[in-house]
């Protein structure tokens, strides 16, 4: 029986546009400007810390990343609050943590967001009807982010499971390699902001799908063998 991991950010919660809207409203505090093309690489999979030290440079103390950290993410979550049509878990995701579960199948989360947000998820989702809030492996500013493997790793340990036998779901390039790196089993790509074909590129990925509202049956035929 394998287990699961899943990332949040892309993956169970499309929220690519969110956090783009959140940076361009940040930068523009800051005088810091960014094109549509910037902005999509700034939070696709990094820790909020390596997009700061991109903006301020390397230089950036320790206090004020945590700060600028806080600060962002609060716009972000006001940023969902304001649309509250659209603030909802990826589409058959729900139905698939339900039949996970009654499968008896183990499974987390792995991210690369904060604590704040965290909470934040877990009260606007009611995320603790499937997941146990405690062992959520998010940026506690211990370990490096995605494409590092570190976060599948420590999951994986979490889990109690070899990462080769857990499956990982994932949104972006860096979280598809980091999956990879750590040795996961399989790897499944949820195509929110990213390609089918780019996804697919990488390797380890041998599912594209754009949601979960397949993904019974897709577990059924191919990632529980």
């Amino acid at each position: 029986m394998r287990s699961v991991i899943f990332d949040f950010n892309g993956t169970l919660f499309p929220d690519a546009d969110k956090h783009r809207e959140a940076w361009k409203r940040f930068l523009v505090k800051y005088g810091k400007g960014a094109d549509d093309g910037e902005l999509r690489s700034l939070d696709l999979g990094r820790t909020t810390e390596s997009v700061l030290r991109g903006i301020f440079g390397e230089k950036i103390s320790k206090a004020d990343i945590s700060a600028h950290t806080l600060e962002k993410e609060a716009i972000y979550r006001d940023v969902c609050r304001e649309d509250p049509t659209t603030c909802r878990l990826t589409a058959g995701a729900p139905e698939f943590f339900d039949f996970l579960k009654a499968e008896g199948v183990d499974f987390t989360i792995a991210t690369g967001c904060e604590r704040t947000n965290v909470d934040f998820y877990f009260d606007e989702f009611k995320l603790g009807k499937w997941f146990d809030r405690t062992r959520v492996v998010l940026d506690d500013g211990t370990f490096p982010g995605k494409p590092a493997p570190d976060v599948y790793l420590r999951a994986a340990k979490i889990l109690g499971r070899e990462p080769a036998d857990c499956v990982a779901f994932e949104d972006s390039l860096s979280g598809v390699r980091a999956a990879y790196a750590a040795g996961i089993g399989r790897i499944v790509a949820i195509t929110t902001d990213v390609s089918a074909e780019r996804l697919l590129g990488c390797p380890g990925v041998e599912v594209a799908e754009p949601d979960f509202t397949n993904m019974k049956k897709l577990w059924a035929e191919v990632l529980y063998k």
